[in-house]
């Protein structure tokens, strides 16, 4: 964990700004993940939850792609095993022919209780999938990474 001092200030919604001193980090890296299928965790993090009051700013960088035909796959965080909910899923989706790009997902979740939460990196179908295509996460990279953030909300 990294003990940060700064201050910034997150638009949260369209509405709704607040000002966050980020408490607490973990940045895990994983050499190249490969082809994987289906809805499991790809990488994990495990992480303690300082606060109850606070939220978690969790952030994927590195390679993702799908192969084969008009494909479509959804990317997502799952908190010990659950969607984020508070305010929406954190997740990013690819429908392509063979393609890979580095992206960024990153998304904040609240109303987590304090103590320890597994974060994971999952990988499934979109909700209208099309195609029958696979999923790949990693790929010819030297590192992806998963970052979480506690944040507190004043």
């Amino acid at each position: 964990m990294v003990s940060l001092a700064t201050t910034a200030s997150l638009a949260t919604t369209a509405i709704r700004v607040v000002t966050v001193p980020r408490e607490t980090m973990e940045n895990r890296g994983w050499p190249e993940k490969g082809v994987e299928r289906g809805r499991r965790g790809l990488s994990r993090c495990p992480f303690n939850k300082i606060s109850s009051a606070s939220a978690l700013r969790l952030t994927w960088n590195g390679d993702i792609g799908v192969k084969s035909a008009y494909t479509c796959k959804r990317w997502f965080f799952t908190l010990n095993g659950d969607e984020c909910s508070d305010p929406a899923p954190i997740e990013g989706i690819v429908k392509a022919t063979d393609i890979h790009r580095v992206s960024t997902i990153d998304g904040l979740c609240y109303n987590l209780r304090a103590g320890p939460v597994t974060v994971a990196l999952n990988v499934g179908a979109c909700a209208s999938s099309t195609g029958n295509g696979y999923a790949c996460t990693g790929w010819n990279s030297g590192y992806s990474r998963i970052i979480v953030e506690e944040m507190d909300i004043h």
